[in-house]
């Protein structure tokens, strides 16, 4: 077009910027910028934003933009599930390791405590009393 700008040109601008900054007046403020969501907000057929090259460009960009700053987002929130997981892994395996041990002390104590048993019923043990001091 010229150097003018149509007011149709400047409506599907206006549009792209309200939706981009949550100031959308017919769309849902929150949507998600879309050829459609600009459309609709600029109050002009989706296919009227193909006539702007420029435009459809600096759409496309921000629809590009926000999949990227999402899948960030996303990378992000996924490493902190990673690490976590990983702690808790950690904490599982110290804990086996110490049930393990504790089990191990337990049939030690078990074995013990059957053979003085043992040696309590052979009648060959005699109680000592202790001394208070």
């Amino acid at each position: 077009m010229n150097d003018v700008e149509s007011k149709t040109e400047k409506a599907i601008r206006q549009a792209i910027v309200r939706i981009k900054n949550g100031k959308s007046k017919v769309v849902e403020v929150g949507t998600k910028m879309s050829f459609s969501a600009v459309a609709k907000e600029a109050s002009v057929d989706r296919r009227t934003i193909d006539l702007y090259p420029k435009l459809r460009e600096r759409i496309e960009g921000e629809v590009s933009s926000k999949k990227r700053k999402d899948a960030t987002e996303k990378q992000k929130e996924l490493t902190k599930v990673r690490e976590k997981l990983a702690t808790e892994r950690k904490v599982v395996k110290q804990q086996k390791e110490l049930l393990q041990s504790m089990a191990s002390r337990m049939a030690t104590l078990e074995l013990e405590n059957q053979e003085l048993r043992a040696k309590n019923a052979s009648g060959n043990v005699a109680e000592l009393s202790r001394v208070k001091r």
